[in-house]
């Protein structure tokens, strides 16, 4: 198994350092998963969020029973892009 210590010798830099870009990089990659997944529902619907669907629903555009579901996974999603981009912006004020 590859070591932490040993891919930081052979780029020359720290344990710490190394370890802060990994943690940055998993961050990214499931921000980017998630906003791919957010971006398919949001263009399924032709909107920009939630709340532009919630404006459908409520102007009679969209039926409640056919899209609710997807209504809360865009929920989701968005609130997990929040709490990722959160921690990007944590990370880097570090």
């Amino acid at each position: 198994m590859l070591s932490v210590q040993r891919v930081a010798n052979e780029f020359k830099i720290s344990t710490d350092e190394l370890i802060q870009k990994s943690v940055n990089l998993f961050v990214q990659q499931q921000l980017i998963k998630v906003e791919a997944e957010l971006f398919r529902y949001l263009k399924k619907y032709g909107i920009k969020n939630v709340f532009e669907m919630d404006e459908k629903l409520k102007n009679g555009s969209l039926r409640e029973n056919d899209v609710i579901d997807d209504f809360f996974a865009i929920d989701h999603l968005e609130s997990e892009r929040e709490r990722l981009s959160n921690l990007l912006k944590e990370s880097t004020n570090d």
